[in-house]
Parts: C-alpha cells; sequence; structure tokens
C-alpha cells in the first residue's frame, strides 16, 4: 500500500485531514510526498512530490488521494456496481482495492499538468 505525506509534507492522519477540510480550509492545494510504487505506472516513483488540488468531488479515473479505513491512499478511482468504489493502482503488482461509497473520501486530485510537467 502507498504511504501518503500531505498538506505541507507532515504526516496527517485521515479524520484530521477529514475535518480540516470539512471546515473549510483556505489551501486549496497541498504537495504529496509518495512513499511506495503502486503508481509507477502512471511515472510516479517513490520519492516523487506531487501537487494536487484539495476536493471532495470524485473524479473517475483521475490519480486522487482517498481516505480509506486504513489511511490514505493514491490511486486512481472508478466507480463499481452496487454503490462500490474501485482504487486501482497503476503498477500490475497491486490487486485493485474494492470498497463501499462509504468507506471511501476523495481528499484530492493531483494535478494532471504537473504530471504531465514530470513526464516531459
Amino acid at each position: 500500500m502507498l504511504a501518503l505525506k500531505v498538506c505541507g509534507g507532515r504526516a496527517v492522519d485521515l479524520d484530521f485531514a477529514v475535518r480540516r477540510f470539512r471546515r473549510g480550509a483556505r489551501t486549496k492545494f497541498c504537495f504529496i510526498d509518495v512513499v511506495g510504487d503502486s503508481m509507477l505506472g502512471d511515472g510516479i516513483r517513490n520519492g516523487d512530490r506531487l501537487s494536487a488540488r484539495l476536493t471532495n468531488e470524485f473524479r473517475e479515473g483521475r490519480i486522487s488521494v482517498f481516505g480509506t479505513p486504513y489511511g490514505l491512499t493514491l490511486k486512481r478511482g472508478f466507480r463499481g456496481d452496487d454503490e462500490t468504489v474501485i482504487l486501482r493502482s497503476s503498477n500490475p503488482a497491486y490487486r485493485d482495492q474494492v470498497w463501499s461509497a462509504a468507506e471511501v473520501v476523495v481528499l484530492a486530485v493531483v494535478d494532471q499538468q504537473a504530471l504531465n510537467f514530470m513526464w516531459n
């Protein structure tokens, strides 16, 4: 599983992140320090720092920071059948994670322009 540090590079637990977001944090963007290799297929490597827009809006197929019962994770999200959400790694060594929609919250969406800059 991919561990993340969000919002200014300090470790943030899910409860704190959700409370801060729901209070209406003034920050619209945060940085994500990537730990792990589950998104290697998208060119995101261990140690990379990504910018992301804070939002709770689900964006089908976009790389996003999700809060799950096991903590924060960076994946592509897809809607499944019967109120489920599929969190997919881009590294084939990792299986899809399937959660009920009630168990997952979107915290941020990775800035696609920043990813395009990293790849070029």
